[in-house]
Formats: structure tokens, C-alpha cells, sequence
């Protein structure tokens, strides 16, 4: 517990700088060198956020453990924390409006939102609509195939990577934002759910007769 504390003391004073000579770089349209030293920075950004992911998830798997009385149970319980890690973290699909507040209880919605925001999400082309409208370039109206004359016109005069930047541009989601803030944000919920995980498997043990399992 001692180490992932100083990890994410001193992981979020470093970040601090490398966030904000990146978002500098990009707001100013220079380009970014990238060194060793600052590809080392970032992989050792996300690699922190990975440990703290995983880290977080084996305390949980602990605390399963704690409440388990067999192997058996603890194999049936798993999935369902997994399912509802999954459901209401909100990276899968959009949860209506009532189910968003539960999303903050889930570890893998801090993970997911972090990486994102490392990897810069939003900056990213959207080849969704791209691939959907394209599954559709046969579709005939009146004789004609419009997509397909589209298409054509597109990737003849070179618009196709204008288009997935244009489809990106249109939407963007505020929580992957490329900021220190929501990362170090993330790191700390995460974090926080480590310290819970770990409290309640303590707490649990102490009332756990272990003899009599």
C-alpha cells in the first residue's frame, strides 16, 4: 500500500509536466518531437495507470475471496462483479441518464476514462460512421447508387481522412479529454477503491472464523 501511495504522489507530479507540455504543443499546432525520453514518460504514465487498474481489480478479487466460503462460490460470484463492472462503466454503451451516477462505483469506468484521456480519444479519426455508411454503398435509390458515386468522389480527391476527422470532430466526449486533471481524477477514484476493497476484506476477516470453512 506504502509503494502505490509514493507511485501515485510522485506519478502525479510528473504528470503534471508531461500533460501540460503536450497540451501546450497541440494547442500551439507544433509539432511533437518524440524523443526517448518523452515516449519513456508516457508509457510510464499509462503503464501507472495499468498497475493501478490492476492493483485495484486484485483487492477486489481479495475481497470476493474474503466473502467466499469456497472456491466454487467465489467462481460464481466473479462474474457477476465482472458483468456489472462492465454494464455500468459506461464504455460499452451510453446509460440512460438515471444509471449514470452508478457508473462512479465501478473501477473499470475510472480505468477506461484514464486511458482514453491518455491516448488523446478525441483526437483520434472516427471510422464508425465511415464503416456503417460504407456497409451501405450497394444500397440502390431510383436506379442509382448515391453512397458509391460518394464514396468515389471522396477517395478520388483525397476527403476520406478529412471526413473521419470531421465525423471525430462532431463527437467528441468531454470525459477523455486530453487534461492532467481527469487522469490524476481517475488515479485518486481508483485509488480510493483500493483503500475500500482493502478496508472491507480487513474488516471482514477480523468476523471471519476461517477454521470453520
Amino acid at each position: 500500500m506504502f509503494i502505490l501511495i509514493v507511485s501515485f504522489v510522485t506519478g502525479s507530479y510528473y504528470n503534471s509536466f508531461l500533460w501540460e507540455d503536450l497540451r501546450m504543443a497541440e494547442a500551439a499546432g507544433n509539432n511533437i518531437n518524440f524523443t526517448f525520453g518523452l515516449i519513456w514518460q508516457i508509457l510510464n504514465q499509462i503503464l501507472m495507470t495499468i498497475f493501478f487498474i490492476t492493483y485495484c481489480a486484485d483487492m477486489l478479487a481479495l475481497l470476493v475471496s474474503a466473502i467466499a466460503k469456497t472456491t466454487t462460490s467465489a467462481m460464481t460470484i466473479m462474474p457477476f462483479l465482472l458483468i456489472i463492472q462492465l454494464l455500468f462503466s459506461g464504455s460499452v454503451f451510453e446509460l440512460p441518464k438515471e444509471a449514470e451516477a452508478f457508473t462512479n462505483l465501478t473501477a473499470t469506468k475510472w480505468g477506461v476514462t484514464a486511458l482514453c484521456s491518455q491516448g488523446n480519444y478525441n483526437s483520434m479519426p472516427m471510422v464508425s460512421v465511415w464503416n456503417t455508411a460504407l456497409s451501405m454503398k450497394d444500397v440502390e435509390i431510383n436506379g442509382e447508387k448515391p453512397l458509391l458515386e460518394l464514396f468515389r468522389y471522396m477517395e478520388q480527391n483525397g476527403l476520406r481522412d478529412d471526413f473521419l476527422m470531421q465525423t471525430a470532430a462532431l463527437n467528441q466526449i468531454p470525459e477523455y479529454s486530453f487534461d492532467r486533471g481527469i487522469v490524476l481524477n481517475c488515479w485518486f477514484w481508483l485509488l480510493l477503491w483500493t483503500i475500500i476493497y482493502i478496508a472491507a476484506t480487513i474488516a471482514l476477516l477480523e468476523f471471519i472464523d476461517r477454521d470453520k470453512r
